[in-house]
C-alpha cells in the first residue's frame, strides 16, 4: 500500500531492520499485573520505547473491517499511565472533612478539608472508586515523561524520562509533515518473562470518547443514544390506505430503495451485546490495548493487540421489506452515530537494539527494545 512504503522510506527501515533513529502530588507507583515469579533477582529488564500514530494521509483502506467492536480486556494487567495522568490522591482525601461541612470560622482558619467531588474518589465497599480517576480528561498527553527508577530495587515496571526517547526525532517529522499524527510517546523499563506468564502492558492514548459513547460503540448522550426512539410521522395513526398512499409517494419520491437481503455498499449497525466482559477499560479512548513483550528460549517478542476508535454513521438493519416500509412510514433516523473500531493485532520475534515498524491501514507502531544491564539470563 502507498502509506506503507511512504512510512518505510520516512523511517528508514523495514520490518526487521535495524536503524537508530536519532503535575502531580507524589511520584506515582505502577499498577501491575501479578508478576509471574517473585524471584526479583532472577527478572531480566529491558528498556522499551514506544511510538504510536494514526495516518492522515494515503489511508485508503484496502481492506474490510467489521464494524462490531472486539473487546480487549486489559483491566488486570500493568498499567502505569493511569497512575502518571491521575496519580491515587483519596488517600489524601479520605480522613478530611468537607469543606461544605465546616463553619465559616473554619474556614476562614484555613482549615484543611476536601472539596465537591472529591470525595466520590474514595473506594466503595468493593474496593474501587465511585468514578474513574481518568473520566476528567478529554485526552491523554502525547509525550510522557516518566519519573525513571532503580533497576536494583524495582519490583514493577516504570515509566522512564524524555532524555531516554532516541524516536524523538521521527515523531517531530512526522507531525512536521503533516504525514501523521503522533498519539503516544513512551518509554519504560519491565521485567519480561515467558510467553504463557501474560505480563502485557495496557497502554492507550488519544481522544476520549466516553462522555459519548459507551465501550461497543454506542451513543450514550444525546437525541441517538436510543436506537429505539424515532421521529413520529402523522400518518403513523392514519387509515392503511393513506399509508400505502404515502408509501408509494416515498417510492416514487426515491425516498425509499427497498433492498432484500444484505446491502454491501450500506453500514449497518451491530446488535449490542447482551453480556459485557470483565475487565474493560473504564474509559473509551481513541486508542487502548495491549503491548506484550515476551521471551521464547532467548527471544524477545512483540504481541501488539489494539483497538483504534473512529467515529462513523451507520443504518439500524431492516432485513425484510415490511421492516424497511415501516421505517419509513415512521420517519426513522436513516442513520445514527457509532463509534467503531479498527482492530490491530501483529506477532513478531524482534532482536533488541533494532527499530521495528508494525504498519496498519490506519495506524503505525515503532517500538525499540534496548538492553540493560539485567537484561541477561539471570537464572
Amino acid at each position: 500500500m502507498k502509506h506503507k512504503t511512504m512510512f518505510a522510506t520516512l523511517l528508514g527501515l523495514t520490518t526487521s531492520l535495524s536503524v537508530m533513529l536519532g503535575a502531580v502530588l507524589t511520584a506515582p507507583v505502577a499498577t501491575a499485573a501479578t508478576p509471574p515469579n517473585t524471584n526479583y533477582e532472577s527478572w531480566r529488564w529491558f528498556e522499551v520505547e514506544v511510538l504510536i500514530f494514526k495516518h492522515t494521509t494515503g489511508n485508503e483502506l484496502q481492506e474490510d473491517f467489521p464494524l462490531p467492536v472486539e473487546p480487549i480486556t486489559t483491566d488486570q494487567h500493568t498499567d502505569f499511565l493511569t497512575d502518571w495522568m491521575a496519580p491515587a490522591v483519596w488517600n489524601l482525601t479520605y480522613y478530611l472533612p468537607k469543606c461544605s461541612d465546616m463553619s465559616p470560622e473554619e474556614i476562614l482558619q484555613l482549615e484543611p478539608c476536601s472539596l465537591p467531588g472529591e470525595h466520590d474518589l474514595i473506594p466503595r465497599a468493593d474496593g474501587k472508586p465511585h468514578v474513574s480517576r481518568l473520566s476528567h480528561l478529554t485526552s491523554t498527553p502525547v509525550v510522557i515523561d516518566g519519573y525513571g527508577g532503580d533497576l536494583d530495587d524495582a519490583r514493577k515496571p516504570f515509566l522512564m524520562p524524555v532524555a531516554n526517547h532516541e524516536l524523538t526525532e521521527l515523531r517531530e517529522q512526522l507531525s512536521a509533515r503533516g504525514q501523521a499524527q503522533p498519539l503516544l510517546h513512551l518509554s519504560y523499563r519491565q521485567p519480561v518473562f515467558g510467553r504463557g506468564d501474560d505480563y502485557p502492558v495496557h497502554l492507550f492514548a488519544g481522544h476520549n470518547f466516553s462522555d459519548s459513547y459507551d465501550y461497543f460503540g454506542f451513543k450514550t448522550t444525546g437525541p441517538e443514544s436510543n436506537a429505539s426512539s424515532f421521529a413520529e410521522s402523522d400518518s403513523v395513526n392514519n387509515s392503511q390506505l393513506d399509508r400505502i398512499q404515502k408509501l408509494l409517494q416515498l417510492v416514487d419520491d426515491g425516498s425509499v430503495n427497498f433492498k432484500i437481503g444484505d446491502d454491501p455498499t450500506q453500514q449497518l449497525l451491530p446488535l449490542r451485546p447482551e453480556y459485557w466482559p470483565k475487565n474493560l477499560s473504564d474509559q473509551v479512548w481513541e486508542l487502548d490495548g495491549l503491548l506484550h513483550i515476551y521471551l521464547v528460549g532467548n527471544y524477545l517478542h512483540i504481541d501488539n493487540k489494539f483497538n483504534l476508535r473512529e467515529e462513523t454513521r451507520a443504518k439500524e438493519a431492516t432485513p425484510t421489506m415490511a421492516a424497511q416500509a415501516e421505517q419509513a412510514l415512521q420517519g426513522k433516523v436513516s442513520e445514527q452515530a457509532f463509534l467503531r473500531a479498527y482492530p490491530f493485532a501483529q506477532v513478531r520475534r524482534v532482536i533488541s537494539h533494532e527499530t521495528h515498524y508494525f504498519d496498519h491501514p490506519k495506524m503505525g507502531i515503532v517500538v525499540q527494545i534496548r538492553r540493560t544491564d539485567k537484561s541477561a539470563r539471570r537464572d
